[in-house]
């Protein structure tokens, strides 16, 4: 049976925010040269900046992760991510209450079958090892509660056996 869980809203708006970074540098760079805006342009830079934000939250909110009985699944922006249980090395621990599923190796190919993954886009995802780990944090406030310690047991018992 599979599961599946979006990015926490956390992360999505952690993501989205430096997005709208744009609308509201440019004004406050206007500002700070002397170059008051009137409140109305103030408030359309507000809302625009708003807006990118809901946009770049709803596409981020779009990830997810799959835990299936055979593979881990982790679609993102561009990227199909699948991860084989059979490849699976071990939980490391990146910080207190944040730990990562290491992989041995991982398949990349694009998320939306209309539009062709990049070779620079997955050329990045490999250099970073997002194509090997998964950032359980990202997807689950605490994994530990939920059905994925017994399938690290099982992936290790197989590997073991």
């Amino acid at each position: 049976m599979e599961e599946t869980y979006r990015l926490r809203w956390p992360y999505a708006a952690m993501k989205a925010v430096p997005a709208a970074g744009g609308f509201v540098s440019a004004p406050v760079l206007l500002w700070a040269l002397g170059r008051a805006l009137s409140v109305e342009a103030t408030l359309v830079v507000v809302v625009l900046a708003v807006a990118v934000v809901a946009v770049q939250v709803s596409i981020m909110r779009a990830w997810r992760l799959v835990l299936g009985p055979e593979e881990v699944v982790v679609v993102r922006q561009r990227a199909r991510i699948t991860l084989r249980w059979s490849d699976f090395q071990e939980v490391k621990a990146v910080a207190p209450g944040r730990d990562k599923l290491v992989f041995s190796a991982g398949r990349v190919e694009t998320a939306n079958p209309v539009v062709r993954l990049s070779k620079r886009v997955a050329d990045q995802l490999r250099e970073t090892g997002v194509d090997r780990t998964v950032e359980l944090l990202l997807f689950l406030p605490d994994w530990r509660k939920t059905d994925l310690p017994q399938a690290v047991l099982r992936a290790q018992a197989q590997q073991a056996g």
